[in-house]
């Protein structure tokens, strides 16, 4: 009888442990979506066309320029992109984004922000003595940097500039061929 007892209170606790084990693995999946729900709502968010014109901007800057902005609509910019970008850090730091994910996919525009917006971070930390500015974007370019310094270590990250020239006018077709094409 004890035996059966024991046995009835073995297979109880074996049911118990993959009961838990179930439960623990349905809770890892569903974390790893909301995580990749976030990082899909992230990419939207800084996909939008405000965010990537001021981007573009930021990038065809003088970084020196950007340490004081001359208008309220500059500084507007530059907090757009910093805002956005600290508050991505602190969410891949405390693991509410996937860090791997995050850092693999941004870390060229991250490094890019860093060399034009440096300056103006450095001058925004003397106004704040004694507290961090955007220390989520300061961990994130510490973060982007490894990465960059593991996989792609003569990769440039110098911020470009496009030129939008203006495109030549369409060439009309020639008249001789359409007739040929028409008959």
């Amino acid at each position: 009888m004890t035996s059966l007892t024991e046995l009835a209170s073995v297979a109880g606790s074996g049911a118990t442990v993959i009961a838990l084990f179930g439960v623990w693995r349905q809770l890892r999946y569903q974390s790893r979506q909301l995580r990749q729900t976030a990082l899909t709502a992230l990419h939207k968010d800084i996909l939008e066309p405000e965010v990537q014109r001021a981007i573009r901007i930021i990038y065809a800057a003088d970084p020196a320029s950007l340490a004081e902005p001359k208008t309220l609509e500059e500084l507007e910019r530059i907090e757009l992109i910093l805002n956005q970008y600290d508050l991505i850090g602190t969410r891949v730091e405390y693991g509410l984004l996937p860090k791997k994910q995050t850092v693999s996919t941004e870390w060229p525009v991250i490094l890019r922000l860093w060399c034009q917006l440096r300056p103006f971070i450095e001058s925004e930390a003397r106004l704040r003595p004694g507290v961090p500015y955007k220390p989520g974007f300061v961990w994130l370019v510490q973060q982007s940097e490894r990465y960059k310094q593991k996989h792609f270590p003569s990769a440039s990250t110098t911020p470009f500039t496009r030129s939008f020239a203006k495109s030549h006018p369409r060439k009309e077709a020639k008249p001789h061929l359409h007739k040929e094409l028409v008959q």
